[in-house]
Order: structure tokens, then sequence, then C-alpha cells
């Protein structure tokens, strides 16, 4: 099978709950977006330790949101068939979307990555999503 484009990504900035929201999105996948096999959706959540009055990351915490995030996709793409679709800053934390055709594989991943990266607290989900409905709510 061949993996999705990686990119290229689209930045916008809006709001939720009355504080900024960025939004990162690889409109790369858009014609993939709702087909096979990327039938399901994970989620990491990272809060943020001291966000600024805005919600937002500071300087040096978002060099090690880059980290993580360059950490989560060695692990994801494209070893497990699995792309990095939206990433969300808003509201003292961030959040990293994926797509996956391997959802039995991610929380032994995830697992192991709560154990290599000791800067943030990870938080993780994993759940069917076939018709990509966080993706198609940013995409528009």
């Amino acid at each position: 099978m061949s993996t999705p484009p990686t990119g290229p990504w689209s930045v916008s900035s809006t709001e939720h709950n009355g504080r900024p929201m960025f939004i990162r999105i690889n409109t790369g996948l858009r014609d993939a977006a709702g087909k096979s096999p990327f039938g399901h959706r994970f989620g990491v959540a990272v809060p943020l330790h001291s966000p600024g009055d805005d919600g937002l990351p500071v300087a040096t915490e978002s060099e090690e949101l880059n980290s993580i995030e360059d950490q989560l996709s060695a692990t994801f793409e494209p070893s497990t068939n699995t792309v990095l679709a939206v990433i969300l800053t808003t509201s003292g934390f961030r959040e990293f979307v994926f797509y996956t055709s391997t959802p039995n594989e991610i929380q032994p991943a995830m697992e192991r990555l709560k154990t290599q990266i000791t800067s943030h607290k990870l938080q993780f989900y994993v759940r069917p999503d076939p018709d990509w409905e966080i993706y198609d709510s940013f995409i528009s």
C-alpha cells in the first residue's frame, strides 16, 4: 500500500472558547480523507507546562513540542501506516491528530513513547473515524 502524501501543510488561526487556536493541517491528505484503509483516528494531547496568558506555548516550550512532534512522526509514519493530519494548539495544550490503518499498534507504541518523552505527559486516544470528521471540520 502506498502512503498518502505528508504535505503540503497550511496554517490558520481562529478562536476556541475565546482563546486563540492555531491549526496546522496536512492539505495533501485531502484526496485520502475518509477512504480506506485509514479508518481510525488517534490523538495525542500534550498539556502545556506554563502557557502564556493567551493559552499558547512560550518559545522554550515550543521547541520541546516540536521535538515531541518529531518523535511521534518518526514512530508512526510510515512504519505503522499512519499519517499526521492535523495539529491544534490552544487553551494550554497541543494535540496531534493522526489517521491510521493499524489501530492495534498505537497503544503499545504510545506506552513506549510515554516512557521516552519525559518533558511532558502525553495523553492519547484511538477511535474509529472512517469519515475523517476532525480532518474535515478543519479542511474546508
